[in-house]
């Protein structure tokens, strides 16, 4: 019953700073650092769940939420690294698209050359 509640609280705590993440968009930063937190501290809250007498399910569940926390952890640093990441403004986007496009004098492959005599 004990190891059960503390997964809750564990997995609980992990939802709760997931949602608090998606749900707001200004001072990410902070936010995101928050939530990382809420994480680190839902792992060690797993961790220190561990027994001598804990069951192999216990265990592995244990072990497999863990796992998906530290895997949260890896995307809230990605998705801090992308909102960190300066927005284009769209005159920016659309120089862009030209320096991409541009591949010097038009030349279609059915037209030839023309040679001036």
């Amino acid at each position: 019953m004990r190891s059960s509640t503390l997964k809750t609280l564990g997995l609980g705590a992990a939802m709760l700073a997931m949602s608090t993440v998606a749900g707001i968009a200004y001072a990410a930063s902070e936010r995101y650092d928050s939530a990382k937190d809420h994480i680190d501290k839902a792992i060690a809250l797993l961790k220190a769940t561990e027994h001598a007498e804990q069951s192999a399910a216990e265990k592995g569940h244990r072990e497999h939420a863990i796992k998906q926390l530290e895997g949260a952890l890896e995307q809230i640093d990605k998705a801090k690294t992308a909102a960190d990441r300066p927005k284009k403004k769209d005159k920016d986007k659309d120089k862009d698209k030209d320096k991409k496009g541009h591949k010097g004098p038009h030349k279609d492959k059915d037209h030839k050359a023309h040679k001036h005599d």
